[in-house]
């Protein structure tokens, strides 16, 4: 608070922003919200690549590979992600989950995966440097966190020109219009959450919704447009 008084803020979404005044009390003429943004460009692929990357996984090209990123705790709401996987399997046996990350949470879910027996279904990989990868390999991006602010990953995911399902937490069901850009579900909702990875399952809408987040990203989270937010907030030419 001492710091706000003294100096502008930058939050990276509307809901970010609000919490700062709202909760903390920092006057709304010193937040700025810039949003993330990221390299487009950076995410072109190569089939062969994309067809070892899934091989590495475990996954062959008929399956369905889902696709998560994010830290192991709690917040980060896999436990729901991995019940929803628990509601599916047995209707959709070529189904597969990889989490990418690493966290104290990770004993807890690997027993998860044991009792619900999808040790054949759901992987932990651990912290990766080839995120990029992962995500061009996937057939599908679910975010199912607790809270959140605008993560990267999201964005990343529509660049790679993912169908994306997320929670409706934090700065997320703003960049993700529910229905146009893809499909946004209750937080710690498991039924819901299956439902919707169904609705992706059996295709549906899927390509629109990638079309209409490629369009969102490249005109508002592009890392340009970043850029030029942050010289407008600090007078540069």
């Amino acid at each position: 608070r001492m710091v706000a008084r003294l100096s502008g803020l930058v939050a990276v979404s509307e809901d970010i922003k609000s919490y700062l005044v709202d909760s903390v009390g920092v006057a709304p003429d010193r937040v700025t919200v810039i949003r993330n943004g990221i390299a487009v460009e950076d995410y072109q692929h190569n089939s062969d690549d994309l067809a070892q990357m899934r091989s590495d996984l475990g996954c062959s090209q008929d399956d369905f590979l889902i696709c998560a990123i994010g830290n192991l705790y709690p917040v980060k709401g896999h436990c729901h992600l991995i019940r929803a996987m628990a509601k599916l399997v047995p209707q959709h046996p070529s189904l597969k989950l990889v989490i990418a990350g690493r966290g104290g949470e990770q004993a807890a879910l690997e027993q998860l995966i044991a009792e619900l027996q999808l040790t054949n279904h759901v992987s932990l990989l651990g912290f990766r440097n080839d995120v990029r990868e992962i995500l061009l390999a996937a057939d599908l991006f679910v975010m199912p966190s607790l809270s959140e602010g605008l993560p990267l990953s999201l964005l990343e995911a529509m660049a790679a020109k993912k169908p994306v399902i997320v929670t409706g937490v934090g700065g997320m069901p703003q960049v993700i219009k529910n229905g146009i850009m893809g499909l946004v579900v209750p937080p710690a909702d498991d039924d819901q959450l299956a439902r919707a990875i169904n609705s992706m399952l059996t295709g549906g809408k899927r390509d629109e919704y990638v079309a209409a987040a490629f369009e969102e990203l490249e005109a508002s989270y592009s890392i340009g447009t970043m850029v030029d937010d942050y010289r407008g907030l600090y007078g540069a030419g």
